[in-house]
């Protein structure tokens, strides 16, 4: 008897990691730790579609009608995006087309903004493509003099934005440009005010993000930059301004960070109602949208290694952030109004992968240091999941989707390396 219970005890040890030992609410569905967090889950289904060469993305599946849509790379130049019925995994179509060469690795896009109706787009350096969801046939595709200065494009109303960056005189331009979602057509907006401080490689700066909101009659874009100070030494400006689109005017004059940092922005601003929340270096500032004021600013997750850069959200009017870099794992939510903790864990968390996502108050994002996906309940920062993949390569991407009719079911798809997984969502 003591030798059989010594070979269960390192078949457990084995099966659920010696970190974990099993809650007394565990099923043959799901495996719960002893403080009642899953950490396994069995799939509602699962689909491998490596065909031995496989390599996927980080880029966020799409649910589209009843198919959700999974992007991944080939070596053998085969189905760089392919829909799978959510209900049953079965294939449905697969997209294989090119972009000048490039495949899907090469195409994309990690914001949830990059999508309007049937129609997603995707970017990489200067090399864009449309296609539609309904076929799996593209739309349009382009290569483009420049290159984009970030791979998040936002679709705002009958347009999508990025920033890029385009050479003129021998001098890399920062701008802000607008395209025509159902054709390679697309326009410059504004060039960032960047001061020509230090020249680096024929650039002064970086555009890094920009956040689109209309009000009343007008568009307006919150735009952030980093302008060079001494980039041997990783020292930068960093600034902000709005921009009216509409009336082409800006809203105020360009707002400098007053100290340098060793970090530039890490993330596009977050609007939520009158306040733009960006994080600069490694503090998180609050700033009036409308007129440039910096109402707060949280610097006390600085440590010098990137414990203060984060990935940020909203959601219903609600401001999330989890670690992207460093070794002290933060998950919190702050208040937008004045910055103060609403709740944050330090124990657990794990640096996010972007982007983060929510569903029914839960809040999930795939940790970038092991793979798992975690999911907080975000009215008590109580931790629901630290689920592992079933085939333990690590999730790499996800999505959720909510019912639209009473008729259908929450839906939470996530992909490893080679396979794609439908899950149960936390609630």
């Amino acid at each position: 008897m003591k030798t059989q219970l010594i070979l269960l005890t390192i078949v457990l040890l084995i099966a659920f990691g010696c970190e974990e030992s099993v809650g007394p609410e565990s099923t043959p569905q799901q495996i719960l730790n002893s403080d009642g967090v899953v950490i396994e889950l069995e799939p509602i289904w699962k689909k491998d579609l490596s065909e031995e060469d496989f390599i996927w993305v980080n880029t966020v599946p799409i649910f589209h009608k009843n198919l959700v849509i999974v992007p991944g790379s080939s070596s053998q130049n085969r189905g760089m995006l392919v829909a799978l019925d959510t209900n049953t995994g079965e294939e449905i179509w697969r997209w294989s087309d090119y972009v000048d060469g490039y495949d899907f690795e090469e195409v994309n896009s990690e914001e949830l903004y990059n999508r309007k109706d049937n129609i997603v787009i995707y970017n990489n350096n200067n090399r864009f493509c449309a296609l539609d969801l309904n076929n799996g046939t593209t739309l349009w595709k382009e290569k483009r003099a420049g290159s984009a200065t970030s791979s998040d494009i936002q679709i705002f109303e009958e347009n999508y934005y990025t920033s890029y960056e385009i050479a003129e005189s021998d001098i890399l331009r920062q701008i802000l440009i607008k395209g025509d979602i159902f054709s390679e057509s697309w326009q410059e907006i504004v060039e960032a005010p960047i001061e020509q401080i230090q020249l680096f490689n024929n650039f002064y700066g970086l555009l890094v993000g920009e956040s689109l909101y209309r009000e009343e009659n007008d568009v307006h874009a919150f735009l952030v930059f980093s302008e060079n100070v001494d980039v041997f030494s990783s020292k930068h400006f960093n600034s902000y301004v709005s921009y009216n689109i509409t009336k082409q005017e800006f809203d105020f004059e360009k707002v400098r960070i007053k100290d340098t940092a060793s970090h530039t922005v890490s993330d596009n601003p977050v609007l939520i109602k009158e306040m733009a929340i960006i994080n600069v270096g490694e503090a998180i500032y609050g700033i009036n949208k409308r007129i440039g004021e910096i109402l707060w600013s949280r610097k006390d997750f600085a440590s010098g290694n990137g414990n203060g850069i984060f990935t940020s959200r909203k959601y219903k009017d609600r401001f999330f952030a989890v670690n992207v870099l460093g070794d002290t794992r933060r998950v919190m939510e702050l208040d937008p109004q004045n910055g103060s903790t609403k709740w944050i864990d330090t124990g657990n968390g794990g640096s996010a992968y972007r982007p983060m996502y929510f569903l029914n108050n839960v809040l999930y994002f795939i940790s970038r240091g092991d793979g798992f996906i975690y999911a907080y309940d975000i009215n008590s920062g109580k931790l629901l999941w630290k689920l592992k993949s079933p085939d333990g390569e690590g999730f790499m991407t996800m999505q959720v989707h909510g019912a639209e009719t009473e008729e259908d079911e929450d839906i939470l798809v996530a992909c490893s390396w080679k396979n794609s997984y439908r899950f149960k969502p936390a609630r």
